[in-house]
């Protein structure tokens, strides 16, 4: 299982958004949020850098 999940799902409440809002943000379904955060689903490279410009890391 990916740390990916648990961290994303840590950072997205720092900022204060829902998983709707973060999907939005960085354009992509809110089930495939959902689905990294919960680790039913492995993210892309491509994937976490998109939701790390949203959530502000640097990466």
């Amino acid at each position: 299982m990916s740390a990916a999940g648990p961290l994303l799902s840590e950072y997205r409440k720092k900022n204060h958004l829902s998983q709707l809002n973060l999907s939005l943000l960085a354009d992509v379904s809110s089930r495939h949020t959902s689905f990294i955060e919960t680790g039913r689903t492995q993210p892309s490279r491509a994937m976490l850098l998109r939701l790390a410009d949203v959530l502000d890391l640097p990466h």
